[in-house]
């Protein structure tokens, strides 16, 4: 009888430790996608916010109504604003040191020295009718416009940009990317495009994919391009072969998908009716969302960096947005499983102890 009571309460022992191991190991494994977002603030002061790049902390923001606008994000909880330059329809920004570009709908392209970020100072100026996205490399710049394709600019010299070439297009050029000698290009109408421009006078169409939605923005990782389709949501395309990219994925929740941005294993989806929505794409072939944030506004642009997601959201302004995990939840729940089993477990070996004492007793 001794070896039976001993063996019993050893056992329980042991499942105890099993079951406090299995619940830790099982909280750390179901929250390593399980995310949450959090705002930490905010910067509006009644524009219209459409596009935003960072660069160290500060961002650069255009503002469809008033310009370029300057903030301080060192403080992401209190962003400040500390420079302005004034122009219409603003529509995107791009940095290349501290040179900014930015394109304007009615107004052309603008090149602003940013030295001193307090007092952006026109350098010169492209006249271009509905310009909407340029891309430097090098002293090269691609000039996405809503109507007529690329322009492409020599900007060795900032204030006086000269057009080289052209890529010509029916439909509307949202946006492009570029890597090594290939240009990838969102059209609205047409899909995505893929251009050959190791010779920027003359860049050539070499593969095309459309499906009938409506692309807007674009992002290339290695050997996989990230299209956001509006309606269509996010399509992800093999591009191992230029000359016809494949399809490989889709993340369509019905909503309005306006813009993306990767980082590691993480699309960032700037979703014009589901706000913002993170999305894993550790398989490309299988996009799954992990979170969202949506307090009402109309995000139109979206750039992640590290745990922080910083977006243009319209009129109500800049956001800045931290990703954390939530491991609250499951933690709660499983200890209190343990503590349940536990609590049986000292009922069980009250019982059998009682027992045993019984035992001696009467014997």
């Amino acid at each position: 009888m001794r070896y039976t009571y001993k063996s019993t309460i050893f056992i329980i022992l042991i499942a105890l430790g099993f079951c406090l191991y299995n619940t830790t190991a099982v909280n750390v494994q179901g929250n390593e996608h399980k995310l949450f977002l959090k705002e930490l603030g905010q910067y509006n002061d009644g524009g219209q916010f459409v596009n935003l790049q960072i660069l160290d902390d500060i961002a650069f923001i255009a503002d469809f109504n008033n310009g370029l606008k300057i903030v301080n994000i060192t403080d992401p909880f209190n962003p400040v604003k500390i420079g302005q330059y004034d122009v219409q329809q603003a529509r995107e920004v791009n940095i290349v040191g501290d040179i900014v570009y930015l394109s304007c709908n009615q107004n052309g392209l603008h090149i602003l020295n940013v030295t001193n970020p307090t007092q952006p100072i026109g350098l010169g100026h492209y006249s271009a009718s509905d310009a909407h996205q340029l891309l430097a490399r090098g002293n090269i710049g691609y000039l996405a416009n809503w109507y007529g394709g690329i322009i492409i600019l020599n900007l060795s010299n900032p204030s006086v940009p000269t057009r080289i070439g052209r890529y010509f297009s029916d439909d509307a050029v949202f946006s492009l990317q570029i890597e090594g000698e290939l240009a990838y290009v969102a059209e609205f109408d047409d899909g995505l495009k893929i251009l050959n421009i190791s010779d920027p006078t003359n860049a050539v169409e070499l593969g095309q994919f459309y499906d009938g939605g409506q692309a807007i923005s674009v992002d290339v990782i290695d050997n996989i391009v990230f299209v956001a389709d509006k309606k269509d949501g996010l399509e992800i395309f093999n591009i191992n072969d230029p000359s016809n990219p494949v399809k490989i994925g889709q993340f369509n929740n019905g909503g309005d998908v306006v813009d993306v941005d990767i980082e590691g294993d993480i699309a960032c989806l700037a979703d014009w009716s589901d706000g913002l929505e993170l999305i894993n794409i550790s398989d490309p072939t299988t996009p799954i969302k992990l979170t969202g944030f949506n307090d009402g506004g109309r995000i139109q642009s979206v750039e992640i960096i590290g745990d922080l997601v910083f977006l243009a959201d319209g009129e109500d302004g800049l956001e800045i947005i931290q990703i954390g995990e939530d491991n609250e939840s499951e933690t709660i729940v499983g200890f209190e499983l343990f503590y349940i089993l536990f609590g049986l477990a000292t009922i069980l070996v009250i019982k059998i102890w009682t027992r045993k004492k019984q035992y001696i007793i009467k014997n």
